[in-house]
């Protein structure tokens, strides 16, 4: 999610909002309002940096929600952590099934490929 952001124009210095999101999910769905896994106050406008030390979740979905699903989806694909990855927002956050093993090797070749190699 945040390989994809900082490849497309965001810099750990870009601000995001961290405040109250309200999504609508289409007819019979519902309205979806992800939270921020600790329940403290919002922090506004906020560094990309930041979003990502404190695992703001309101931010990485505004991220996600700008950045669009299909281009995660394709990260998340080359990185090995998902074939076909949908194109729900809650993913943005983690809300599907993958391997540890997975993980790591995605950890790894971001690192790698961060590194040059």
């Amino acid at each position: 999610m945040y390989s994809a952001a900082l490849d497309n124009g965001y810099t750990p210095s870009s601000i995001v909002v961290d405040a109250p999101i309200e999504i609508d999910q289409g007819p019979g769905v519902g309205v979806w309002r992800p939270e921020n896994y600790a329940k403290e106050k919002y922090a506004g406008p906020s560094t990309l940096r930041f979003g990502i030390e404190k695992s703001r979740h309101l931010m990485t979905v505004r991220l996600a929600q700008d950045i669009g699903m299909p281009l995660i989806g394709e990260y998340a694909k080359r990185f090995g952590i998902y074939d076909n990855l949908p194109n729900y927002l809650s993913y943005s956050l983690g809300a599907g099934e993958t391997t540890v093993l997975r993980m790591a090797t995605a950890y790894a070749i971001d690192r790698q490929r961060r590194a040059g190699g």
